[in-house]
């Protein structure tokens, strides 16, 4: 069980003050266009390239934290590829962030063997830190890390590239494994599991957000990802936005878009948006799955929230919670299966409510809702003031809420239901299948 516990601190000095120290760049040599590969390993040091000739060792720097800092402080081109040799390696200190000032760096940093090379913590020291970097990572599995945002990778304008990665154990008050402050994040078949910090108090819990990942502004790319067990107050895979809950609404909304490809959420828990939570992002999910109904939540047991797959929240959004704001916030969900996932007051799978009046919108096509449950409203969807909610060519089948056992829409200017499905829903009070109220139209064609 990791050892440290991160302490509270308010989010405006999280996002505008300087956390980490970042090192100042090695002299640049001549740039002659020629990649070099630049190795870190364990053993003694050879004429460099390699890891048979290493160019920088733990031997000789006394630790994996100093090692990858000279050999990051090394790179003095956009082709230099660091290789981590294979091994697990422990840190004994926070690694000196890189980048910063007028520079822009890239860095690639690549396993040796894909899968074979461990950066572990130890729940107590920060893995990776950046600003204004180009970062490409590809094999490398990410064990224990820790700080008060982005527990295993920190960056701060820039883009960040990850392949056939793990993200294990990793915890911070933002972004348990990764925190993109503003840029541009893409991961590719990549695995997130029990990321963020499960002995948080509920107090302390009130002060987290993204349990595996936090974006605050930018762009999110995920395809071929898997996210289990990971947990948050607000996002407990995810967060996109600025974390509204922890000091209220900023005078400006920093564009955020999140597209979500072939991945899948299952066990991860918040009191808001078990998998995904956001502040005013765009979300296009498609060919995605969201909990299992081979083992659906019951939501009666909540001191328990990783013993069935589907995806939790304590209060709204048991999949997706999404906070609308003027013309951002819109959802478009194509191809996708919700299963099994449980809020305790509204949305048993999916969440959105529009705060300030704008033009979104949330789209369903073709995509399967089955055994979702509310307590209180919209077993599988709720919207609230949202300018319209179209579904299309979709199944609803066994969802379960007080109010609005499939649908549950409130103020929707616009709610079209075209060419779907609704099988054995309930619902103790209004609607069974759809429940609206105070909207302008409701309007179902060619559906069951």
């Amino acid at each position: 069980m990791m050892t440290q516990r991160i302490q509270a601190i308010g989010v405006s000095a999280l996002l505008l003050a300087t956390l980490f120290t970042f090192a100042a760049p090695a002299p640049a040599r001549a740039n002659n266009g020629v990649a070099n590969n630049i190795s870190v390993g364990s053993g003694p040091v050879g004429a460099g390239g390699s890891c048979d000739e290493l160019d920088f060792s733990t031997d000789g720097a006394g630790s994996i934290n100093a090692a990858l800092g000279d050999a990051l402080a090394a790179v003095d081109n956009n082709l230099d590829v660091i290789i981590i040799c294979d091994g697990e390696y422990e840190y004994e200190g926070d690694i000196d962030g890189h980048g910063g000032d007028e520079f822009h760096f890239t860095v690639q940093i690549e396993a040796e063997t894909p899968g074979e090379v461990t950066l572990n913590g130890g729940g107590n020291y920060q893995l990776l830190a950046f600003a204004d970097t180009d970062v490409f990572i590809e094999g490398i599995n990410f064990i224990g890390g820790a700080g008060a945002v982005g527990g295993a990778i920190y960056l701060e304008n820039g883009s960040l590239t990850v392949r056939d990665s793990t993200f294990e154990g990793n915890l911070a008050l933002g972004g348990g494994a990764i925190f993109m402050g503003n840029g541009s994040v893409s991961i590719y078949d990549s695995i997130f599991h029990r990321n963020g910090d499960f002995e948080l108090s509920f107090e302390e819990e009130l002060e987290t957000f993204g349990g595996a990942l936090a974006i605050i502004s930018g762009e999110l790319y995920l395809e071929g990802t898997t996210w289990t067990e990971n947990v948050a107050f607000g996002g407990g895979a995810i967060w996109a936005g600025f974390p509204v809950f922890l000091e209220g609404m900023p005078e400006e909304i920093a564009p955020v878009s999140v597209h979500v490809v072939d991945s899948t959420f299952t066990g991860n828990y918040a009191f808001g948006g078990g998998a995904i939570g956001s502040l005013g992002a765009d979300l296009l999910v498609e060919g995605s799955d969201f909990g299992d109904s081979s083992t659906p939540r019951s939501c009666s047991n909540e001191s328990a929230p990783f013993e069935e797959d589907g995806n939790f929240a304590a209060s709204i959004g048991g999949a997706i919670f999404n906070v609308a704001y003027e013309d951002a916030g819109s959802i478009d969900i194509q191809g996708s299966r919700f299963s099994g996932n449980c809020a305790l007051d509204d949305g048993g799978a999916i969440y959105v409510e529009v705060i300030v009046e704008g033009a979104t919108s949330l789209t369903v096509t073709s995509s399967d809702f089955t055994d979702n449950y509310a307590v209180g409203e919209g077993g599988a969807i709720y919207v609230e003031g949202a300018t319209s909610l179209t579904v299309t060519s979709s199944t609803f089948a066994d969802n379960d809420a007080a109010e609005g056992g499939a649908i549950y829409v409130e103020s929707v200017n616009s709610v079209t239901v075209t060419s779907s499905t609704f099988t054995d829903n309930d619902a103790e009070a209004c609607g069974g299948a759809i429940c609206t109220f105070g909207g302008d139209s409701l309007t179902v064609t060619s559906s069951t």
